[in-house]
């Protein structure tokens, strides 16, 4: 899966999505980092991402086929809630991480 087609599968007011250099021999498949924020640019203070209600997450896809999902930093103030998650395709990966926006985005 690319950046692209990521995207495609994620709505939130701002969302970045690029593929991550981090392969291996044993595993040449690329990593999604994709990084969420529930406000708009325009409102966050001095512009800058992580003054907003934001989200960082990776997205690694297994040799045979697995995804994994992990949020790696938040600005949430103690409620970011999403574990770490290993499901069957890349795209239940991004579907995991689309209830975690939807669901944030009317709790505030």
């Amino acid at each position: 899966m690319n950046a692209t087609e990521a995207a495609a599968l994620l709505k939130a007011p701002y969302l970045s999505v690029r593929l991550a250099p981090m392969t291996s021999i044993n595993n040449p498949h690329p990593t999604l980092s994709i990084r969420v924020s529930l406000d708009e640019p325009a409102n966050w203070s001095y512009g800058i991402i992580e003054n907003s209600r934001y989200a960082l997450f990776f997205v690694r896809q297994a040799s045979d086929g697995r995804a994994q999902a992990e949020m790696l930093s938040h600005g949430l103030g103690g409620k970011g809630g999403f574990r770490k998650t290993t499901v069957a395709t890349p795209e239940k990966a991004l579907a995991k991480i689309q209830e975690w926006i939807d669901a944030r985005q009317v709790s505030f």
